[in-house]
This record gives structure tokens, C-alpha cells and sequence, in this order.
């Protein structure tokens, strides 16, 4: 991964780029001068200056693995199941370490707010923790929704904060929560939070419905594989035109904030995500080419599987039989502790979610280099000794005529 500075200045390291490791990929301005990468691999915070030097670097390494961080300007929480280590990237040194009760681990999701003053966590048990980080010792105020939760996000003036219940089935919703008492002041269903745009559209082969000679191959986020008929031009420039009217009205919405039926409800919902052109609307949508496609080389299963033994998460089975072998037990397995120490909702489907996740661990050069199928080596049978040899012309004698 490389990092441009704000204005790329030249003279500043060069051309103000630098070359950080590739499995940095968290990365967040303390200023015009200082930068902060996250090595989520090793639990190492380096913390650069464009005056140049080495940077500063120390380990913050909770007890257990790293499955979630957050940030929130000069201090960032990186948690394990058992504890939550919380440090100040200016000061380094480590403001606190909250270790969770027995019986009721940390989860899946952390979140500092209130200008670093505050952290939520999600336990186990759906519930909330919210702790005030200038008095860690004091009892953290609980917020028990008796509802699964996906995470938790804080709200801008840092008073209040989401917690989203996991989507998935056919409801999801969003609680607005008072973070000094933990009283709900709102529920707001997932039909008031999203906007749905319908496309009429063949869909994929079936009964009576035989996939042309141009359709996709495409595997759904269950690994059920299926033949995609493509949209038409027609179609295409349809959902430009509506998707730039839809975030001109709410510019909160973002290229991450695009999903398919497939996406909010795996497993219940058959839409191939992952064959419609995210990529190429996006682009047009945003007008910004650079945006990445996490989609087309994440269409199969074998694709994804070569990406999980690339992320640790290995197969019992030969490379060679990831296109044939059909998606099962042990690729849900595998894609489940992916999805724990990214900090997904951990329900074993590939959905664009998990894309987007794979994309920004890898980076764009290593999803392609990990999707990418192993060379194929072609042994050819070794010569046969025992004929014999082929008479060879001798250097003097005649050259055969040339034709007329």
C-alpha cells in the first residue's frame, strides 16, 4: 500500500509517497504532517512525519487475536475476545486495557467517541458496554436491546449512538441510544434506512429459462452456483441516471452503501450481487474511475476459496480441486473465522460485505495476484532410451533440393 500525502508536496520524502507494508491498510491523519498506520497483522501502530525519518512504532497487542479496531483522531482501541487495548498515538502510551467478564466475551464490533473519551463494545450476549475512558475503573453503563447486534457507530456530536441489529432473515433496525444512561430514544426499521431501486430483469438460468452464450457464471453468497443473464445497456444508464439523483438528494450515501437483496438477507434473498456491474456504475455514478471492483473477481467459488488460504484460512483439500469440489461444511468454516477476525456478522455468506473486507486487507494488486489461478505445470514424458536414435545429416552432406 502506498500513501499520498495531503498536498504531495515534492521535497517532502521524495515525491511525498511512501511504501508501507501491504498488510497495513488501516491508515488515518493525525494533521498535515502526521499520519498513523495500523499493522493489524502484528498489532503494531507506526506513526509517520512528513519531515521524514523512520517512524515511530510500538506494539498495542491485546491479549488473544486481533478481531476488531477502531479510531477516533489520536487514539485507537484494538480488541480480542478477552481484553480491549486503548492508546494515544501522540503520547504512546496505552490509556487503558478492559478486559471482558467470564462468560461474556467482546464480539464484533468497538467504537471510540466523544472525542476518544468514550468506547462501546459488543459482548456476546447482544449486549452493549459503554465505558468512559477517563474513569476506566467505574462501572460501564450496559445497554441490553434482548435483540441480536450487528455494531455499534457513534453519532457525530458524540452524545449518541446506533446500534444496528444484525442484518439478516427479513428485518433489520437501527436503535439511537443515549451513551451516559443507555435509554433507547429511537427505533427506526430498515425500510425508513434504506432506499431500494427495482430493476425488471431475467435473472438466472432455470426451468425453461436456458442461460445464453453470453450469461456469467456466478456463485450466490451460499456457494450455490448459477448462470446470470446481463443487464442491458438500456438498464445500465437507467440506474446511473437514478443513483446520481438518489445521492444528490442524500450525499450521505456512499459507493460502500450499495447493496443487493442478496446482501441485506443471505440465504433468503437470490439476487447475484456479485454479477451485477457494481464497479462500472459506481464509477459513473461518483464520476471517480479509481473506485475498486470487489465484485467481478469475487464471482466464484474457487476465486474465494484461493483468497481464504491467501488470508491463513486454509482447506483440507489440493488448490487443484477448488473449481470443481462444491461449496461446502468446510468453506463455511473457513469463511466464518474470516469474518470473526474482520468484524462481520459472522453467518458463514459471502456477501458484499465480505468483498469490500477482502479488498481492504489485500489491496487491490493482492486481491488480483490472490484470485489469480496457480500456474499449471506441464510434465512431459521423459524420452525413451531404449529406441533408436534418429539419423542426423552430417555437416558435409548435401542439403535437400529447394522446391521449385
Amino acid at each position: 500500500m502506498s500513501v499520498t500525502s495531503p498536498d504531495s508536496a515534492d521535497g517532502l520524502l521524495g515525491s511525498g509517497r511512501w511504501r508501507t507494508p501491504e498488510h497495513e491498510a488501516l491508515v488515518w491523519w493525525l494533521d498535515d504532517d502526521v499520519f498513523c498506520a495500523l499493522d493489524r497483522r502484528h498489532g503494531i501502530v507506526r506513526r509517520y512525519e512528513l519531515t521524514g525519518g523512520h517512524p515511530n512504532q510500538w506494539h498495542v497487542v491485546p491479549s488473544g487475536t486481533l478481531i476488531m479496531h477502531a479510531v477516533h483522531g489520536a487514539r485507537v482501541a484494538l480488541a480480542s475476545s478477552e481484553e480491549v487495548v486503548v492508546a494515544d498515538v501522540v503520547g504512546e502510551e496505552v490509556v487503558c486495557r478492559l478486559e471482558s467478564t467470564a462468560g461474556e466475551a467482546w464480539k464484533q464490533s468497538v467504537c471510540l467517541f466523544d472525542g476518544g473519551r468514550k468506547l462501546a463494545v459488543v459482548t456476546e450476549l447482544e449486549r452493549v458496554f459503554v465505558f468512559d475512558l477517563d474513569a476506566p475503573q467505574d462501572e460501564p453503563v450496559v445497554v441490553d436491546l434482548d435483540k441480536p447486534v450487528d455494531r455499534v457507530e457513534a453519532s457525530p456530536s458524540g452524545e449518541l449512538f446506533a446500534v444496528v441489529q444484525r442484518i439478516s432473515g427479513r428485518s433489520n433496525s437501527v436503535f439511537v441510544v443515549e451513551a451516559a444512561t443507555g435509554e433507547v430514544h429511537a427505533e427506526l426499521k430498515g425500510a425508513r434506512t434504506t432506499i431500494g431501486v427495482e430493476v425488471v430483469h431475467i435473472g438466472y438460468a432455470r426451468r425453461g429459462v436456458p442461460a445464453g452464450p453470453d450469461w456469467l457464471t456466478v456463485d450466490d453468497p451460499t456457494g450455490r452456483t448459477m448462470r446470470v443473464a446481463p443487464w442491458p445497456v438500456e438498464q445500465l444508464t437507467m440506474c446511473v441516471a437514478v443513483g446520481r439523483e438518489i445521492v444528490r438528494r442524500f450525499p450521505a450515501i456512499g459507493p460502500r452503501d450499495h447493496h443487493g437483496h442478496d446482501d441485506l438477507c443471505p440465504g433468503f434473498k437470490q439476487d447475484p450481487s456479485h454479477a451485477f456491474p457494481y464497479a462500472r456504475l459506481l464509477r459513473a455514478i461518483y464520476r471517480d474511475p479509481s473506485l475498486p471492483d470487489v465484485w467481478s473477481p469475487l464471482r466464484t467459488r474457487a476465486a474465494r476459496r484461493r483468497v481464504l488460504r491467501r488470508l491463513g484460512h486454509g482447506l483440507p483439500w489440493p488448490a487443484d480441486e477448488d473449481v470443481a469440489r462444491p461449496w461446502g461444511p468446510d468453506d463455511v468454516d473457513a469463511l466464518e473465522r474470516f469474518q470473526t477476525t474482520a468484524g462481520l456478522t459472522v453467518d458463514g455468506c459471502w456477501t458484499s460485505f465480505v468483498s469490500w473486507r477482502v479488498h481492504d486487507v489485500l489491496g487491490e494488486d493482492g486481491l488480483a495476484a490472490a484470485v489469480r489461478p496457480p500456474a499449471r505445470v506441464v510434465r512431459r514424458p521423459a524420452p525413451d532410451r531404449s529406441s533408436p536414435a534418429r539419423p542426423t545429416r552430417s555437416a558435409d552432406a548435401p542439403s535437400p533440393p529447394a522446391p521449385d
